[in-house]
């Protein structure tokens, strides 16, 4: 399922996640990863984490986005390259 960008989970994980490359490297976060071989992926998912927020499926597991109620890690992989995409027109 796709993650709407429009949707209230997005923006708050959106906003989280520029505030973290803010205060990191900006645009050039990324190329911080890479230059010690790491994947886009991994750079998005360690952003993430670094947000402190949570994803859930509310049912068994609490988040502060429920994205895994009908999503899967794809889903959200997807969802964050778009971020970074805004981000990097943003603030590139």
């Amino acid at each position: 399922m796709k993650i709407e960008k429009k949707s209230k989970e997005y923006k708050l994980v959106k906003a989280a996640m520029f505030k973290v490359w803010d205060n990191f490297r900006g645009t050039n976060s990324l190329n911080t990863y890479q230059d010690q071989g790491l994947s886009l992926t991994r750079f998005l998912w360690d952003t993430f984490h670094a947000t402190k927020l949570r994803i859930g499926d509310g049912v068994g597991m609490d988040g502060d986005v429920l994205w895994y109620k009908d999503c899967h890690d794809e889903h959200i992989t997807t969802a964050f390259k778009s971020i970074w995409q805004e981000y990097a027109k943003e603030r590139g």
